[in-house]
Parts: structure tokens; sequence; C-alpha cells
């Protein structure tokens, strides 16, 4: 075995960083140079769509089973940027942020024209929402390994299990979260909610399908169950 010394140690380490970094940059140059996808969303059938899966005060959750038009191509685009940025960079793909994936001013423009009404209805609120961020999540099952020869990428202040999938109960640094089923094929990761802050054991639980979206407070205690088959990739909005 060949030994390095220390500063040896960080000249590879450095060299190994810039090379990482490069390919970031190719792949964001990438990016850029692609015409960006358009989200388009029928006002009038979003809020249609529209279930409320818990209504006290401000403390909402909304379920609804329409996000786009052309849903299945959109999803698949935002799949397919992921996948290319895992290729280039030799990212393990567990979550990548929307602001790598050049995906976050798009997303931004679509929550404020089509969600900020619907979370806004009641009551007349208004809601001074400067930015979004978020990632594109992929979960997988226990059985399900990574990919070897790969770097282990996370999102800031998330907490993911190996597998992907978000740890323990929490509430997110947001006013309000999105959460979007892209595609997979998977059984369990249902999403349960604590709206009792006296009784954590009291939970709502709701089923998480491909094409459907869930909003709620980002104050509200929530947890995901495993994914216990397969795999899931959803996309998360953080708006503050």
């Amino acid at each position: 075995m060949e030994l390095y010394d220390d500063e040896n140690i960080g000249t590879v380490a450095a060299k190994q960083l810039l090379l990482l970094n490069e390919n970031i940059k190719t792949v964001f140059d990438a990016f850029e140079s692609e015409n960006d996808f358009k989200l388009s969303t029928d006002g009038k059938r979003l809020r249609e769509s529209r279930n409320i899966v818990f209504g006290v005060d401000d403390n909402e959750i909304y379920e609804c089973d329409y996000v786009w038009d052309n849903f299945a191509e959109i999803a698949g685009l935002i799949i397919k940027k992921c996948e290319i940025f895992a290729a280039k960079t030799k990212i393990e793909w567990v979550d990548f942020g929307l602001d790598e994936l050049k995906i976050e001013t798009v997303i931004f423009e679509w929550f404020m024209k089509y969600i900020v009404p619907i979370i806004g209805e009641k009551g007349n609120r208004k809601f001074d929402i400067a930015k979004i961020n978020g990632f594109v999540l992929k979960e997988t099952s226990d059985g399900i390994g990574s990919n070897e020869g790969t770097f282990r990428h996370y999102a800031k202040n998330v907490g993911l299990t190996d597998n992907g999938c978000v740890s323990g109960l929490h509430c997110d640094e947001s006013k309000w979260t999105v959460d979007i089923c892209l595609g997979g094929n998977f059984k369990g990761g249902s999403l349960q909610f604590c709206v009792d802050p006296k009784r954590k054991d009291k939970k709502i639980i709701t089923q998480h399908s491909i094409g459907s979206m869930l909003v709620f407070p980002g104050n509200m205690y929530h947890c995901v169950s495993p994914i216990n088959v397969g795999q899931r990739i959803n996309l998360v909005i953080f708006a503050n």
C-alpha cells in the first residue's frame, strides 16, 4: 500500500474536488443551454381537484390529484435532468437541489401563479413569499442498493436515511411545503401529519400517488413512512 503524507493527501483531495466542480459546471452549462420546460396548469381545474384533508384555523392540508398539464412529460423531463446530473458529476442521486438542476426559477413562478391563490383563498389571506428552494428526492426500499463509485449527496438541513427517506417527525423550515410525486413504482411511503401538538400519536395519514400533490404549512409536524417496495421520486418545494 502506498503511503501519503498529509500534504499529498490534501493535494489529491483538492484535485478530486476541482474535477468534481468542473463536472458540475459542465452540467450547469448544459442545462442553461437547453430550452427550459414550461409548467402549464389550469387554475380552475387545480382548484376543483383540491381536497382539504384537514383545516383548522391556519393549519390546512390540501391534496390535489392534478398538478400540471402533460404531467408525465414534465415529470419525465425533471427526472431526466437528475439522471444527467448524476451521470456527469458521478454524484449518487439521493436528492438534487432545484438550484443545481436549474429549475428553481420556473418552479417559483409556477408556485406564485397557481399555489399562492389556492392557499390564500381562505379569509383572503396574503402571503409574503420571497423565494423557494427544494429538491428532487429519490426514496428507495432497503432492498435497492446504491451505485458504486459515486459520491453521496444530501440537501442541507434535511435528515435522510441512507435509502433517501426523510427521517423522523419534523417540521420544515418553510412557510408552506409542496410535495409532488413525480414517478416510481412503490408501496408504502405515506405522509403522516400530527395535527394536534398535544397528541402526537393522533395522525392524519395520506397516501402519495404519482401525479398527486400535497400542500401544507411548514410548521406542521409530519413524517414519512418507509418505502416498503420499490422506488419513489418526489419534487419537494419549500416556500418562504
